[in-house]
């Protein structure tokens, strides 16, 4: 019953809670929550259970998005049911959007409970990249949320981007008021739920290295409540895709690790870490979990994008680590030990036939380790390029992958990142065609004719530096405007490149390739030739390439566009866009319908094309490097496409990034360009004169150098076998300027015509009377059955073929001339060669075509096709094996009919003129020398040289390097009929069969006349010398001895004694030459030889210790007075000689008082005179005079008394000391008044006042009555201004008769003066005016400038400030009637010349009440202040005033008051205060007895007064600071003290003024210094001995006299410069000395007579030339070590020794000429290969035996 009773409680309680409300509600309901008040949101895709991946998937649904959504109230509904916006995380991708919003309730947050309303936050989920975490909270939306009791409704606003509210259903039961909860609980959803922890934010994963181990951290954020736990899981995603869970721990901290181990974590997983936290004292209830986003652990590789085209630009490739890279073992060696290297590779489908389609700029990457930023922890950057290859290849896919590491690291070992793709789009190139006269077709296929003439631009980038500019020439047609290519030149950068043959006439210039480049080793170009040089191809890095096809008439060009130029060409090629319609442009782009506007466009003006000029601003930049990083089989070659090398091994390369193949056989020939910069000088037929303003040079002009280093070229051409290149190669270390480039352009006549105009429509028959028919079936037979038409076939479209039949048509029509039938065959070989580059994945199929393009023509039926192309049978050879190759060469005859004089010609190359020559690597030229034995010639050894080509009858050969100035080993008489040399000279082609024989005859025409008859018959000279293999003209000396000489009546072979040899002769000898005792003479001889050469002076007898130099330089020092003789000989080279004597006179030397004698340099050499150099104390000319060394005088007011090089003293009263300048203090006697001060001045002294009461001088003071003497004495000031200024006592002394120093008013204007003895001055000046202060002869106004007064000396008197008196007061008086404030009483004080300034006191001055009473006229009052500072005035009755009297401690008349100090101050100290002394201003000590002098006196000075100095003799400034010499030092010497000079080096003398000069100048030079002599023109030295030769002497050569050599033996010339080598030095070797050669590289020996070969010949080869051997019969080869068949082993034979062929299978013979066919050849079959039957017309078959009838 209680229960029920306690139960009914509790519900009445509960009704009467809510009846109150309940009635409240419905009378006062929000208006939101009535009907109209709100909208509805009833799209049942808002459901949070409903996924959006179905609306992603329909195209008739689409994201709900609530991005335009109108702000307001809005209720939910889902399928007509009431509906809430969730409260928890809504998955993404849900709710029928994205991005799902939710409302969001923080900690202790609730839903209103019913009528109530709250604002809270909405959240919406996203996530940032798939396969990382959803961010629950990534945009926040602020919303406002009512409780109507049944539902709720939201104050919505529109969201940031394409999101969507979430709706959820709600249960049945209404929202209702929200039970209280416990205090562990919280009200979630209108239920109470335990309290839940907060939910950490979203963690982050970081890697870390700690020593070798790398961690990964895991962190995140939570509120500061120290009483949370954590639990943190790691997890990684499994290869399936799942997460698998790796470690769960629990912490207190935010932040855990796990070890990336390489077991349970490796690199490459991708990792995830999740964290809860719990209460530390509820630790069973757990918040909500938050997962990290994903980390990917290792490295990744980040490629700019991932998909390009063919157009070999650069990208970027990111290598990053998101881990630290591991470091090496600790080692010095290592200079990055944390660095990892990486191996780059790259793979696609059929790189290994198709060669790689992506290069890298490095295969090899290093990372370096660093801080970890971002999620980055290395980084490097390498770049990818895709490879133009020409192929058509479509789309090639291509991975980037790294090579496994290896590496001790096991965390690292064996990782392999995960490799990228790239996607290479495939972009066509095109094709650009210029044939014959010409017919072009653009790169978009649009053909036209051009037949014009001129220079124009083919082919120009607008992308790039790149253009081709062609000539065109007329040709071949004497009725038709026609033109053709001549040449043409492509610039690609910094290179220009050019192949020209327009510099001469059409059939008689051959083209000429040059390379105006300065550096082609840093260009990525190619030279190719094919079909020995019909075929010239010139290949540029970015693909591009210029072919020509080389006839006689010109040539024919084809060009390729790489595809990076697509959209960007211009020129005659037109566009390359694929649209045909526009290729007629301007250089602006627009489009011309007229064909000929469109050429003109692209004519260049003369002179501004490549051809002439080389733009100056080219450069050529740095290539960058590209990298094939291809990991498996690699294309080696494009001629070895079956055979492929697996390798590793990057290949880098700067020549560009293109795949360059090609199928037709090439010779790379660019080797031969590297070091060309120069055009071919000569060549071609002269060309019209220039007109005026235009360079002169003519090819032949352009000569090149000395010695050119030329040789043929390889580019050999098809018609009749003759070259059509020729090509000069300088040094390697040589460039040409600009100007030389330059220079080498010629005037093109056809750039000055005017365009041709059209010509009348063609008409048939052509003037031969050749039909339309006719042509069409000459050029059907010819092109369509041309063997590369018929092999071909399949690549080639129907259209090609007939476009070329149609321009051989044109081509018979325009020229009406059979030989240009083949002239468009070449079009169909490249067309061919590029299709089938293009179909490179078909090769296979087409090994036919492959055939045709390798062996033109299938080699005619004469030879056999190999890969490298035709194989020729014996007999035959050119490229196609047309041509017969077994013709002997002929030789008709030589150049200047052999005859070539070494005196007057270049006998170093001689011309050979015949038939049958062939430009070939085997060309070469025979010498056999003829020796003179046992009277007949004899043959020497065969020698060969190469031969320069230069046409099918002419060729040219360079004599072999060796001596041919003497015949070797012939008698001399008989030599002179002789010639120098004889040499037999043949020719061969092959190097095996030679041609006739003809003779060359060198002589030497100076001495020999060799005329031609039927033998060469030489004849000596008359009068002339054949000495040493070089003649000489009779009477001609010998270059390196005038006393030889050319006699032939003597001698014709050996130099004879001259006949006439005049001694030398000896210059005038001076009459007298003299000198005196101890001197040391010196005199130079003079001598010179009538002949010219060297003289020689040699001592035959004389005194001692004298000698004679060769040169003739004369030394002696005397010991004797006397007169001597010195007898000497002068010889010349062919010692004759002359005898001479000279004497010379000794005299004394005549210096006194112990001088010393030095010779006068001033006078002539031998003259005896000299100069004395006196001892300290004397002077004159010789010493005699004793200087007086009291002048000036030294004691000042003393008596000087001279003594030797000394003085002495006597001083007058007063003074003392050596120089009289020490004052005596008087004041010791105490000579003044008692009681009264003594002041001590410089000689005398003065007293101070006398004491009151008293007057007096102070020296004798009397009593005074007068009424004055009561009033203070002399502190008066009416008596101090009415009393003269006291007169000094001074010594006695002599006064002066000069004119008193007084008048010249030196003192301040208004100041008096005194004139004074006893001051250097003579005067001194008195005190300044009032309101100046100063020394009295400078006064200035107080803190003003100084006034000065002009004067002598410096002195001054101080007056004293406020005082009564202007005399000094003495600084020792102890008046009782001192002033208040002591004066700055200084005594006037004599000095000496130079008294330095005193110092003076700045205060000002008050005379005011002095001049008061001065002045008779003035009336003083009280109001005129005439009282003491602090004394009463009081006036009187006479109107004047009365002072009362002074203050304490002080005494005066009230108008003056002093300080009283009870005991009397000492000197120099004055009574400041009452009983207190203090030092003057200017003294110190503990008396006050030093007087201070700032800065201090120096050089003995004494400071005798504050700022005065007292100098002693020979010193003077303020400091005394200044030594005085009167006369002053000379030659820069020093005054040191008291007119005492200290002299630099070479001077002496009191004053320097002697100069002592140590050497003795010869050859006429003068002394001008100590020990400097200036030297007459032509000589030099110290003592002007050495002569100046200008040039110098060479090869030790003696300068003997200006300009004048003497060589040593061996040597002879103006400067001895020729060496004389008696037998000549040979192969170009330099005599360098007396017979020693210095000889080129490649010889040696003696005279350079041998050559050396390295390594040595062999079997039993001679070394003829620098390392080239002469071998012996059956040998070949640089070294002789290939035998030799005469007959050449033929098809694959191998020479094994002399003449011993070893033949292979299927042939025989002795050259293996022979094939074998094992059944016989039928029905006259031939033979010709093995096991092959060449059969008869009519005949088929293995060996013939079947009719071709029958087939």
């Amino acid at each position: 019953m209680t229960m029920g009773l306690e139960t009914v409680s509790k519900l009445l309680t509960w009704v009467v809670f809510l009846l109150p409300n309940a009635m409240h509600a419905q009378t006062e309901l929000p208006p939101e929550c009535v009907s109209g008040g709100h909208s509805i949101l009833q799209d049942p895709y808002r459901s949070t259970t409903f996924s959006s991946s179905w609306v992603q998937q329909s195209a008739l649904q689409e994201f709900i998005c609530d991005h335009s959504l109108s702000p307001g109230w809005y209720q939910f509904q889902i399928f007509d049911k009431p509906a809430s916006m969730p409260t928890e995380c809504v998955e993404v991708n849900h709710c029928g959007t994205q991005a799902p919003v939710w409302l969001s309730l923080a900690e202790g947050e609730a839903l209103p409970g019913p009528l109530e309303v709250r604002q809270l936050m909405a959240c919406a989920a996203w996530q940032l990249f798939p396969g990382t975490g959803k961010d629950c909270c990534m945009f926040r939306i602020p919303v406002t949320v009512r409780n109507c009791g049944d539902f709720y409704v939201y104050l919505l606003q529109p969201t940031q981007g394409c999101m969507a509210y979430c709706a959820q259903e709600m249960s049945d039961t209404s929202p209702a008021a929200s039970p209280s909860c416990g205090p562990d609980e919280v009200h979630v959803d209108g239920t109470c739920k335990t309290k839940q922890p907060p939910t950490p934010s979203a963690p982050v994963v970081v890697s870390e290295v700690a020593g070798k181990s790398v961690f990964l951290k895991c962190s995140f954020g939570s509120s500061s409540n120290s009483s949370l736990g954590y639990v943190v899981a790691w997890s990684r995603l499994s290869p399936e895709g799942r997460k698998e869970e790796l470690k769960q721990e629990t912490t207190l901290q935010t932040f855990a690790f796990i070890e990336l181990d390489g077991f349970n974590l490796r690199l490459g997983d991708k990792i995830y870490c999740s964290s809860s936290s719990f209460f530390l004292d509820s630790p069973n209830i757990r918040g909500a979990s938050v997962e990290s986003l994903e980390f990917f652990a290792g490295i990744r590789l980040r490629p700019e994008v991932s998909s390009v085209s063919e157009d070999g630009r650069l990208y970027e490739l990111l290598v990053e680590s998101t881990v630290p890279v591991p470091c090496l073992e600790e080692s010095s060696s290592s200079a990055e030990p944390c660095t990892l290297s990486l191996q780059l590779s790259t793979s696609s489908k059929d790189d290994g036939l198709l060669g790689a389609d992506l290069s890298l700029s490095s295969c090899m990457v290093h990372l370096s380790r660093g801080p970890c930023t971002d999620g980055v922890c290395s980084r490097a950057l390498i770049h990818f390029s895709p490879v133009t290859d020409f192929h058509k290849d479509s789309n090639r896919t291509t991975q980037i992958s790294v090579e496994s590491i290896v590496t001790q690291n096991s965390l690292w070992n064996g990782y392999s990142p995960e490799p990228v793709e790239i996607t290479v789009k495939d972009v066509p190139s095109a094709f650009c065609y210029s044939f014959t006269d010409p017919h072009i077709i653009t790169f978009d296929g649009r053909p036209y004719e051009n037949y014009q003439v001129g220079t124009f631009v083919l082919y120009k980038s607008t992308l790039r530096p790149f253009e081709v500019h062609v000539r065109q020439w007329e040709c071949g047609s004497v009725v038709h405007a026609t033109s053709c290519v001549c040449g043409f030149v492509v610039r690609d950068g910094g290179d220009v490149i050019a192949f020209d043959m327009c510099n001469g006439e059409m059939g008689e210039t051959k083209p000429h390739l040059s390379v105006k480049n300065r550096d082609l080793t840093k260009s990525g170009i190619r030279i190719t030739e094919s079909y020995q040089g019909r075929k010239v191809t010139i290949t540029f890095s970015s693909g591009a390439f210029v072919r020509a096809d080389v006839s006689d008439w010109g040539m024919s060009l084809t060009l390729r566009a790489p595809s990076s130029d697509r959209g960007h060409t211009e020129g005659l090629c037109g566009t390359y866009n694929g649209q045909p319609a526009d290729d007629l442009h301007s250089a602006g782009g627009a489009i011309l319908e007229h064909l000929p506007a469109f050429i003109s466009e692209w004519r260049l003006p003369p002179g501004s094309s490549l051809f002439d000029t080389v733009p100056s601003h080219l450069s050529t930049p740095s290539p960058r490097k590209y990298c094939n990083c291809q990991s498996g089989p690699r294309l080696t070659s494009s001629r070895a496409r079956s055979r492929s090398v697996t390798s590793t091994d990057s290949f880098c390369s700067h020549h560009g990034n293109v795949n360059l193949q090609s199928v037709i056989p090439t010779l790379d020939v660019t080797a031969e360009y590297i070091s060309s910069v120069e055009l071919l000088k000569g060549g071609g037929s002269d060309r019209q004169p220039l007109p005026p303003g235009q360079s002169s040079q003519t090819p032949q002009d352009r000569g090149s150098n000395s010695q050119p280093r030329e040789r043929s070229f390889s580019l050999r051409a098809s018609i009749d076998g003759a070259s059509i290149h020729r090509y000069i190669s300088n040094s390697s270390h040589q460039s040409l300027s600009q100007s030389d480039l330059e220079g080498f352009s010629y005037f093109f006549p056809e750039d000055h015509e005017a365009a041709a105009q059209t010509d009348s429509p063609l008409t048939w028959p052509s003037p031969s009377g050749l039909t339309e028919q006719q042509a069409r079936t000459q050029c059907q037979q010819v092109v369509a059955g041309s063997s590369i038409a018929l092999g071909c076939g399949r690549l080639l479209e129907e259209a090609i073929i007939s476009r070329v039949e149609a321009m051989c048509v044109t081509d018979l029509q325009l020229k009406d001339d059979q030989s240009w039938l083949n002239a468009t065959l070449p079009l169909l070989e490249n067309e061919c060669e590029r299709r089938l580059i293009e179909e490179r994945s078909r090769e296979e199929e087409f090994e036919d075509v492959l055939a045709v393009l390798k062996c033109p023509n299938l080699c005619n039926g004469n030879g056999q096709c190999s890969e490298w192309g035709c194989v020729c049978f014996p007999g035959f050879g050119s490229y196609d094996c047309s041509v017969l190759s077994d013709q002997i060469p002929e030789i008709t005859e030589l150049e200047k009919e052999g005859l070539c004089d070494v005196r007057q010609e270049d006998c170093s190359t001689i011309q050979v003129y015949g038939q049958g020559f062939k430009d070939s690597y085997e060309l070469k030229c025979e010498f056999v020398k003829e020796k003179f034995e046992d009277w007949q010639w004899v043959l020497d050894e065969p020698q060969s040289v190469p031969a320069v080509f230069l046409d099918t009858t002419a060729l040219e050969c360079k004599l072999p390097l060796e001596d041919s100035r003497g015949p070797a080993g012939l008698d001399l008489e008989t030599a002179s009929h002789r010639p120098l040399a004889r040499l037999q000279i043949k020719v061969s082609n092959d190097g095996y069969s030679y041609s006739n024989a003809k003779i060359l005859t060198l002589y030497d025409g100076a001495c020999q006349i060799c005329t031609l008859d039927t033998e060469v018959l030489c004849t000596l000279r008359e009068k002339r010398c054949n000495i040493d293999g070089l003649c000489y003209s009779e009477g001609d000396p010998n270059p390196s001895s005038p006393c030889l000489t050319c006699r032939p009546d003597s001698s014709k072979h050996t130099w004879s004694i001259a006949e006439k040899n005049e001694p030398p002769v000896l210059q005038s000898l001076p009459f007298h030459l003299r000198s005196f005792l101890g001197g040391d003479f010196i005199y130079q001889l003079q001598a010179r030889d009538p002949e010219g050469s060297a003289v020689r002076f040699t001592l035959e007898s004389g005194p001692e210790g004298s000698s004679l130099s060769p040169d003739g330089l004369v030394r002696w020092r005397t010991e004797t007075t006397d007169t001597h003789t010195l007898q000497f000989t002068v010889t010349d080279d062919c010692d004759t000689e002359t005898r001479a004597s000279i004497q010379v006179f000794v005299h004394s030397c005549e210096c006194l008082n112990g001088a010393s004698c030095v010779t006068n340099t001033n006078l002539p050499a031998g003259s005896g005179e000299y100069l004395c150099v006196c001892l300290d104390g004397f002077k004159g000319e010789r010493c005699e005079v004793d200087v007086d060394d009291c002048k000036p005088n030294p004691c000042r007011l003393g008596r000087c008394i001279d003594g030797s090089n000394s003085f002495s003293c006597i001083c007058p009263a007063g003074m003392t000391g050596h120089t009289c300048r020490e004052d005596t203090d008087e004041c010791v006697s105490q000579p003044c008044f008692p009681g009264v001060g003594c002041n001590n001045t410089l000689g005398s002294f003065f007293c101070g006042v006398c004491p009151q009461g008293y007057s007096g001088d102070g020296n004798i003071c009397t009593r005074c009555f007068h009424p004055f003497c009561f009033q203070g004495n002399q502190d008066s000031p009416l008596k101090a201004l009415m009393t003269p200024a006291r007169v000094l006592k001074v010594s006695s002394r002599p006064k002066s008769s000069s004119p008193s120093p007084c008048s010249r008013r030196p003192c301040h204007p208004g100041v008096q003066c005194f004139q004074r003895t006893h001051v250097s001055a003579g005067f001194i000046c008195g005190p300044c005016p009032a309101g100046l202060h100063g020394n009295g002869r400078t006064c200035k106004a107080t803190g003003q400038g100084t006034i000065t007064r002009g004067g002598d000396g410096p002195f001054q008197i101080v007056k004293s400030n406020s005082s009564k008196e202007t005399t000094p007061t003495s600084s020792s008086s102890s008046s009782p009637a001192s002033p208040r404030r002591p004066p700055d009483s200084r005594r006037p004080e004599a000095t000496m010349s130079s008294v330095r300034r005193g110092y003076f006191d700045d205060r000002k001055t008050n005379l005011t009440t002095v001049l008061k009473v001065e002045s008779p006229s003035l009336h003083v009052t009280c109001a005129d202040s005439p009282c003491s500072p602090g004394v009463p005035c009081e006036p009187t009755l006479t109107g004047s005033f009365k002072c009362s009297r002074c203050p304490y401690g002080y005494t005066g008349d009230g108008i003056i008051c002093k300080a009283v100090c009870r005991y009397q101050c000492g000197r120099n100290m004055a009574c400041t205060l009452p009983n207190t002394c203090t030092c003057m201003e200017g003294y110190t000590g503990y008396n006050c007895h030093i007087a201070v002098c700032r800065p201090d006196c120096k050089n003995q000075g004494r400071c005798v007064n504050p700022n005065v100095c007292e100098c002693p003799a020979g010193y003077s400034g303020p400091t005394c600071e200044e030594a005085s010499c009167e006369p002053p030092c000379q030659h820069g010497g020093t005054c040191l003290a008291r007119n005492l000079c200290t002299c630099p080096y070479g001077y002496v003398g009191p004053r320097c003024e002697i100069m002592v000069c140590n050497r003795h100048c010869e050859n006429g030079g003068e002394c001008i210094s100590p020990d400097v002599c200036e030297c007459q023109p032509g000589w030099y030295g110290p003592t002007c001995y050495s002569a100046v030769c200008n040039p110098v002497c060479l090869n030790g050569g003696t300068c003997i006299r200006p300009n004048i050599c003497a060589c040593p033996g061996g040597f002879y010339g103006s400067q001895c410069q020729i060496a004389v080598c008696s037998q000549p030095c040979k192969n170009g070797g330099q005599c360098m000395r007396n017979n020693v050669c210095s000889c080129p590289e490649g010889y040696t020996g003696k005279r350079c007579q041998r050559s050396v070969c390295e390594p040595m010949c062999m079997n039993k080869g001679k070394c003829v030339g620098p390392n080239t051997c002469s071998c012996a019969s059956g040998w070949t080869g640089m070294r002789c070590n290939i035998p030799v068949c005469l007959q050449k082993c033929k098809n694959g034979g191998e020479c094994l020794g002399p003449n011993t062929c070893h033949c292979p299978s299927g042939w025989e013979g002795l050259q293996c000429q022979t094939p074998v066919c094992k059944q016989r050849c039928l029905n006259g079959g031939r033979c010709v290969l093995p096991d092959y039957c060449y059969c008869r017309r009519g005949y088929k078959g293995f060996t013939c035996a079947t009719k071709a009838s029958q087939a």
